[in-house]
């Protein structure tokens, strides 16, 4: 296992929604997307150093996933290639 020890700054834009990461290597604009019945956040990470690569997560407040689940289905249609990490 690796640690690096280094500094984060943080910015939120209330404006635009946006919290902006930064550290030394990684740039990083982190927006809130659609919330599912309050019990699962949904985020959009673009990876502002690595040429705007999205990347999406669900944070689910039960242990099996069932909100993530049902998120999934509405904002990834069939054919949808993202996996619940749960799953794998």
């Amino acid at each position: 296992m690796n640690f690096f020890r280094g500094s984060l700054t943080t910015h939120y834009d209330a404006a635009s929604g946006v919290g902006k990461l930064e550290t030394s290597t990684v740039q990083e604009d982190v927006i809130v997307l659609k919330p599912f019945n309050g019990e699962a956040l949904y985020l959009k990470i673009v990876i502002t150093s690595k040429n705007n690569l999205e990347v999406y997560k669900i944070y689910d407040v039960d242990f099996k996933c069932k909100n993530a689940k049902k998120l999934l289905k509405s904002v990834c249609p069939r054919p949808c290639t993202w996996k619940l990490t749960r799953e794998i």
